[in-house]
């Protein structure tokens, strides 16, 4: 199968991988940290571990945003209106849902009664947000409550815009080599500015920074579809299986739990993260196997459907308005709350993300239906629209 047929098909893997994302960001977010000098219940230590890790989860998205955006554009380079045919598809998937929250905390809100504090001085910081920049902010001093995680959104954001020039009418050869270029560039701008002694947390935010792992991405979109990539060599899935597992268990060696504030993690961690995930997707969107069973589970594939909408949802909900709930969950802080809040904030944020989904968001993903045909290329590519973050 060539390898633009095989970009043309939709691999229900790839959902299962966002889904997992997913899932690994909301146990980061919603596990209620142990008091000091409590000893865990039995398994609740296991859990504190994995939520440690979970933060790896947003690497995965970043991964996969590359690939699959990288994926979208390869294939309508040649298109009359290939910036029309980008950009309006990602306004009309990306734009709706994140304004759409920004107007109900910023707009709506104030004219309620119920005024949660926490907004009030949000309020201040709120322009970082409307122009996704979030993740310069906290390099200058500002801060916005419950709004914290859409750096990673400003990040993809910023992606989005430029990338899109990188790649207009470049080889897909070509492409890979800027990919490798800027995998090597960030992991030299990480070390020096943690060198130069920037706040870990900037570094960790800033897109010049991340750009590793979106690069990756890119890079197995790009390689794909070069001509020897259509005729593997020999037991190529395996090879990649190893190169994928070999990262990953490197990282986790040289970084117990993957702590993302370690200076090994915000360099080569990062970067064997990348490269560990890039093969999982490349792995995954040709070379069906056993574990697609598990990664196309269909539960885990609804939840890469929902992950945006979960994405978006999950630390606004939790911090004003789940954590409210702690004091009524059983458990208690010594025994089983941690597991017993992170179940109820995660059917809770899905709940709300599914409502999201189908009541509002799905409403302007087919205004695209409506668009004057001819004005937008279709798009034949591993992108589903309704489900690409």
């Amino acid at each position: 199968m060539s390898a633009r047929a095989l970009s043309a098909a939709h691999v229900p893997a790839l959902d299962g991988l966002r889904g997992l994302a997913i899932l690994l960001v909301l146990i980061h977010m919603f596990a209620i940290p142990q008091p000091t000098g409590v000893s865990p219940a039995p398994g609740m230590g296991l859990l504190s571990i994995v939520s440690q890790g979970g933060w790896i989860g947003v690497q995965l998205f970043f991964v996969l945003s590359g690939y699959l955006i990288t994926g979208g554009l390869l294939d309508t380079q040649n298109a009359r209106r290939y910036f029309l045919n980008f950009y309006v598809r990602r306004t009309l998937r990306i734009f709706p849902l994140y304004y759409g929250i920004l107007l109900a905390a910023f707009v709506i809100r104030p004219l309620l009664i119920i005024k949660p504090l926490g907004l009030n001085a949000t309020a201040h910081n709120q322009i970082w947000l409307w122009t996704y920049l979030y993740n310069w902010a906290h390099h200058a001093g500002h801060e916005v409550l419950g709004f914290s995680h859409f750096w990673s959104l400003a990040v993809e954001e910023q992606f989005y815009l430029i990338w899109p020039l990188v790649v207009w009418r470049t080889p897909a050869a070509r492409v890979v080599q800027i990919c490798l270029a800027l995998i090597v560039a960030a992991l030299a701008i990480r070390v020096g500015l943690r060198l130069g002694g920037v706040n870990p947390r900037a570094v960790y935010m800033f897109t010049v920074c991340r750009m590793d792992a979106l690069a990756a991405g890119a890079a197995v979109a790009a390689w794909i579809r070069l001509p020897a990539a259509a005729h593997p060599i020999a037991a190529p899935a395996l090879g990649w299986s190893r190169i994928g597992v070999g990262c990953l268990l490197t990282a986790l060696a040289l970084v117990p739990f993957f702590d993302q504030n370690s200076m090994v993690m915000d360099s080569i961690g990062m970067t064997l993260l990348s490269i560990g995930f890039a093969s999982a997707v490349y792995r995954a969107g040709r070379f069906p196997s056993a574990a697609h069973r598990v990664i196309g589970w269909a539960p885990l594939r609804l939840a890469g459907r929902y992950s945006y909408g979960a994405y978006v949802f999950q630390l606004p909900l939790g911090t004003f308005v789940l954590s409210h709930a702690i004091p009524f969950l059983p458990g208690g802080p010594e025994g089983m709350l941690p597991l017993v809040y992170l179940l109820f904030a995660t059917v809770a944020t899905f709940a709300v993300a599914a409502v999201s989904y189908h009541a509002f968001e799905v409403r302007f993903l087919n205004l695209k239906k409506k668009i004057p045909r001819g004005w937008l290329e279709p798009t034949p590519s591993v992108i589903a629209d309704d489900v690409a973050r």
